[in-house]
């Protein structure tokens, strides 16, 4: 029971927002074509739609770690996490219900792993330019400003579930398998 409560407040604060004016066609319908074939009909197509995508949420997991100079550890990391995507769908409102969430998209994503081990402190903020199709791949860079420590992060996820990598040069490597949750706005132009 108390685990759907928790769910609640994330899926209050998803919603999607058509914009009435439709995006560019396109076809003038005013202007005739310059060279028409006779006896050849055009069929139409989908157009597909444009969408701009704001996430917000909390990442969790838990691995194993490789301090430097030292045998392997258990690690944890949980934070928040904002991400802004562009994304189209090939097909305009094949989506329409509850989530509505483009098929590709690219974006950024800013977080910050407030509770991390192994380190001492707070733990890095990272940026990362993130790919999604049916799955998605995150590659970035962290900093932990406590332990004056930087290096790379990528991630690869299916859905919620994700497997993330982070180094930080001279301090330590970690391997996790997480879980995020986020509630999202959509924006989205249909031509």
């Amino acid at each position: 029971m108390k685990r759907t409560l928790l769910l609640v407040p994330l899926l209050a604060a998803c919603s999607v927002h058509h914009h009435e004016v439709n995006a560019p066609g396109h076809v003038e319908p005013r202007t005739p074509p310059e060279q028409p074939i006779v006896g050849v009909v055009e069929k139409p197509e989908d157009p597909g739609e444009k969408m701009v995508v704001l996430t917000y949420g909390a990442l969790a997991s838990g691995g194993i770690g490789w301090p430097e100079a030292s045998d392997a550890v258990a690690a944890y990391a949980v934070g928040p996490e904002v991400s802004l995507h562009l994304g189209q769908s090939e097909r305009s409102h094949s989506d329409d219900g509850m989530f509505v969430l483009p098929q590709r998209s690219l974006g950024l994503n800013l977080g910050w792993t407030t509770l991390a081990h192994p380190g001492t402190g707070l733990g890095p903020v990272y940026g990362e330019l993130q790919y999604t199709e049916v799955y998605w791949l995150a590659a970035g860079w962290a900093y932990d400003a406590d332990d004056h420590a930087h290096g790379p992060q990528a991630a690869l996820g299916l859905g919620p579930v994700f497997l993330r990598y982070t180094h930080l040069f001279d301090e330590s490597s970690v391997l996790t398998l997480g879980v995020v949750m986020k509630g999202y706005q959509s924006w989205v132009f249909s031509r």
